[in-house]
């Protein structure tokens, strides 16, 4: 398959450098366009739409962080790849918020510059259809990278779900391990999924992560790194730090079902389903469903039912209001519902049991 490319820099010897770099690959890639400056490369890539575009932060009229995000709004699919100098690192925060696609440091080497463009459609290719294309017909020399294990890893943040994030953390790490390799081989896939990840806790999380998680220093320990057992000790301390983030802000604590209990009994009149309690819980429901099952013997659905039959046995019982009132009071929609339920969980229906209670 044929991609289209576009180089985006102010400097015309490193812009050369590229679109030398990409017309080496005339049956993979197609050169579309070229730019100098952001607003340039902004109506370019309305009127080209290329499938990527490899652009500088540091230029004239408008810099490449506000050129990518307003190219992205266009074109969400388009792959921007960061093309940055070491001292400008702290632009990474951005550009992670801005859902940029990859990071490459300059001065990047053909290989860096093959592999982050090749990385980074095997992402897309991968996230869009499930599967990874193969680079065995063009003759580019890219080694195997497990991302379908960074997609999972990805997909776990997503949903909330901290028993499969540890589980694709432990077999991302276990791969990379395995792997005993040189520090260049997959330095700049590190970097990638580094850039990845961060970019997904920024979407999902309420405060800037970036911040605090120093996520800039990262990208640019693992750049600087002399050997291949300092960058897996550094990805390493990453995903630990990931795990560690997330467990305390999804109030990941051992009293779990308690705060689920209490929230309940707190809001029992009100809807209440287990999408409404993964939201408020940042867990997603499979997670939130099991977790309660585990710890309290029985379903989230069920715990709901019993909590409002509960209060309207109270209400039945110290009240004079109708039973429809009642119904309402406790959280069900509608009267025959409520006299469903209440007679499937107390063996009576409403009235039944209120005109017990006067006998």
């Amino acid at each position: 398959m044929l991609y289209t490319i576009m180089v985006v820099d102010d400097e015309i010897i490193e812009r050369e450098y590229i679109k030398s770099i990409v017309l080496k690959y005339p049956n993979r890639y197609c050169l579309v366009g070229e730019a100098n400056n952001g607003k340039q490369a902004i109506n370019i890539a309305l009127d080209k739409g290329p499938d990527v575009i490899i652009m500088d932060i540091s230029m004239p009229l408008l810099d490449g962080l506000e050129s990518s995000r307003l190219i992205k709004l266009e074109y969400e699919n388009s792959i921007i790849i960061l093309n940055s100098a070491y001292s400008e690192f702290e632009f990474a925060q951005k550009a992670i918020s801005y859902g940029l696609d990859a990071y490459l440091l300059k001065p990047a080497s053909e290989n860096e510059i093959i592999d982050t463009i090749e990385s980074s459609l095997r992402k897309a290719k991968y996230q869009s259809r499930g599967i990874m294309i193969s680079n065995e017909k063009e003759n580019i020399d890219i080694r195997e990278y497990p991302y379908n294990l960074v997609d999972n890893i990805v997909s776990s943040i997503e949903v909330k779900d901290i028993d499969m994030l540890e589980k694709s953390v432990e077999d991302l790490l276990k791969r990379l391990k395995a792997l005993a390799i040189d520090a260049d081989k997959y330095r700049l896939f590190i970097i990638n999924t580094i850039f990845t990840i961060m970019r997904t806790l920024n979407n999902i999380m309420d405060d800037n992560v970036s911040n605090t998680f120093r996520s800039e220093e990262y990208l640019e320990r693992v750049s600087r790194a002399s050997y291949w057992h300092e960058i897996y000790s550094l990805i390493e301390e990453f995903l630990s730090n990931v795990i560690a983030l997330l467990r305390n802000s999804y109030q990941y604590t051992n009293n779990f079902t308690l705060l689920v209990e209490k929230y309940i009994e707190e809001n029992y009149d009100k809807k209440l389903t287990l999408d409404k309690l993964s939201d408020v819980f940042h867990f997603s429901p499979a997670y939130l469903s099991r977790k309660f099952h585990q710890e309290k013997g029985c379903t989230i659905n069920d715990y709901i039912r019993n909590t409002r039959i509960r209060h309207a046995i109270i209400l039945i019982e110290s009240s004079s209001l109708s039973i429809k009132h009642i119904a309402i009071k406790s959280g069900f929609s509608n009267v025959s519902h409520f006299n469903r339920v209440f007679k499937s969980v107390t063996g009576s229906t409403p009235s039944d049991y209120k005109a017990k209670g006067v006998n």
